[in-house]
């Protein structure tokens, strides 16, 4: 009899230390994820404000570069949007995705086109991002850049082999999108340096002589001519 409660209560205390050996490793794990969180957060943080030591301090804590902000954005993205090169070339070489998306289906590429300097633009597509990406009337990094006349972007993305003759759903070419928007007269030669067709037209029938003229560009309407744009 005693032998059986002796057995009994040996059971008993083995049964109690594995739900409390359970319950320390449930914890312990919370723990963790709320740590890591924590790290993610200082991350994201550092990476939006140029802090470049916190951002290695964090890296080196664990930090995940899959964190996402309450705009979905990553560590990459904020500290391209912030054009802050150095943060933005320790996240790549510790590994950031620099071909994910954002919610609003925003990369890497696309913060550095909007926000960045050509010398960031230019680390992202050295790092291996997609160049064919669409956003926007399926419009090009080449289109947008070329529509805000920004001409080292424009050198930036030509040297990196950008087509400059695609077009986006209207048919509009970046030498249309260069006509009609921003771009001086030294981007336009550029993008006819490359094969822009002066004469392309888009599912319109306007070619970028026309958005010339529409916008009342004269010395670009002269460059377009000179180049063998017919009216």
């Amino acid at each position: 009899m005693k032998s059986f409660v002796i057995r009994t209560l040996l059971l008993v205390l083995i049964a109690t230390c594995v739900v409390c050996s359970s319950d320390i490793s449930t914890v312990y794990q919370q723990n963790r994820r709320s740590d890591n969180s924590d790290l993610s957060s200082a991350l994201l943080n550092a990476s939006a404000k140029g802090e470049l030591d916190k951002v290695n301090t964090m890296l080196n804590a664990g930090a995940s570069l899959t964190a996402r902000d309450k705009d979905d954005r990553t560590a990459l993205m904020l500290a391209i949007a912030g054009n802050h090169r150095e943060v933005a070339r320790v996240l790549l070489a510790a590994g950031s995705n620099f071909n994910e998306e954002a919610k609003d289906k925003w990369t890497p590429l696309l913060f550095a086109l909007c926000c960045a300097g050509p010398e960031l633009l230019n680390d992202i597509l050295a790092a291996g991002a997609n160049l064919n990406v669409r956003f926007g009337r399926g419009r090009t990094p080449l289109m947008a850049v070329a529509e805000n006349g920004d001409i080292e972007k424009v050198r930036v993305l030509l040297k990196a082999g950008v087509a400059v003759y695609d077009v986006d759903q209207d048919g509009m070419t970046a030498l249309m999108y260069a006509a009609e928007g921003d771009s001086n007269s030294e981007t336009i030669q550029l993008l006819l340096a490359a094969g822009g067709d002066v004469n392309a037209h888009d599912f319109e029938g306007k070619t970028a002589l026309k958005y010339a003229h529409e916008k009342k560009r004269q010395s670009i309407i002269d460059l377009l001519r000179r180049a063998g744009g017919i009216d």
